[in-house]
């Protein structure tokens, strides 16, 4: 099969088109031919060695954390698939492939409103943004929830999804996603680069930090007493926390079939949507991480970029 393969650290520039053994289902696992998959931040993370621990991968590698695709084969003991099947969901490593072998307890089958790219471009992020939101944040109905960087990929479904549960949400970006963020159903709008959130967003049932930095230093001050703060991107202080009468975690995703089968209904509901930046073909792999990671602030643009196989 063809497949990206890096054959040592690094970014765009060590990832390689090239042939790469097909896997083969193993016991309790099922074989997906891959239509299409997307580029993650935690992809060059990983590639690059920044994400560390366990995360580091082991070389010759493909990267490749979700995709959608249609089931090929099913090992022994799986259950829940049989070949033919259109699915989508989230593995540890592998999906920059023509094939991929993935667990069934991290897959649920594809809504036909979801075309490949779409489902490819959510597994990962829209389980990020649900489990930030009530795993950790315990969301609930007419709660006010600030989500910082509202724009991005988790951002855009978390607004989405506070939005369906009938939270208040408050969302920060830049001022030139104004109007998109506000169309995925944010209540208030916050340029980051001219107000001041905390002058605008108190007492707050909950915060989402997408952001880090200064932004989730000074999220604890917004945030009622009782309420929480989920931070995915850095550490939550306890005694900040306990200082402040409230909650903080650092949330890690944890990938699975109930969760990402409950996105999955609000999928088919017309609840949510997917916003697509770009699509490259798999053989332009290098070109894709290139456009995620070009570092001019006027030539980024929000949504997901996907990679199409088929």
């Amino acid at each position: 099969m063809k497949a990206i393969v890096m054959h040592g650290p690094g970014l765009a520039d060590e990832l390689f088109y090239e042939s790469a053994p097909k896997p083969t289902p193993g016991v309790g696992r099922v074989l997906v031919k891959v239509h299409a998959a997307s580029v993650n931040q935690i992809d060059w993370k990983r590639a690059s060695g920044r994400a560390g621990g366990t995360l580091t991968p082991a070389f010759p590698w493909i990267p490749g954390m979700d995709f959608a695709g249609t089931v090929e084969a099913v090992g022994d003991g799986a259950e829940g698939f049989e070949a033919g099947d259109m699915v989508f969901g989230c593995t540890d490593g592998g999906a920059y492939a023509e094939y991929v072998e993935a667990d069934p307890a991290q897959l649920v089958v594809k809504p036909m409103e979801f075309s490949y790219v779409d489902a490819a471009a959510a597994a990962y992020v829209s389980q990020t943004a649900w489990q930030a939101l009530y795993r950790h944040g315990r969301l609930g109905k007419g709660q006010r929830v600030l989500i910082h960087g509202a724009a991005g990929a988790v951002g855009a479904f978390a607004v989405q999804f506070a939005r369906y549960t009938e939270a208040e949400v408050y969302a920060t970006a830049a001022g030139r996603d104004r109007n998109f963020v506000l169309s995925l159903g944010a209540d208030v709008f916050i340029d980051y680069r001219t107000e001041d959130f905390a002058a605008v967003a108190r007492d707050m049932d909950l915060v989402i930090d997408l952001v880090g930095g200064d932004t989730l230093a000074r999220s604890y001050g917004v945030v009622r007493p009782g309420g929480r703060l989920v931070t995915l991107v850095g550490k939550a202080e306890e005694e900040w926390a306990r200082e402040c009468g409230i909650e903080a975690v650092s949330m890690g995703v944890e990938p699975n079939a109930r969760d990402l089968a409950r996105i999955a209904e609000l999928v088919e509901g017309h609840h949510v949507t997917v916003d697509i930046a770009a699509v490259f073909w798999l053989r332009d792999a290098c070109k894709a991480w290139n456009y995620v990671l070009d570092p001019n602030p006027g030539r980024r643009v929000h949504g997901k970029v996907v990679l199409q196989v088929v």
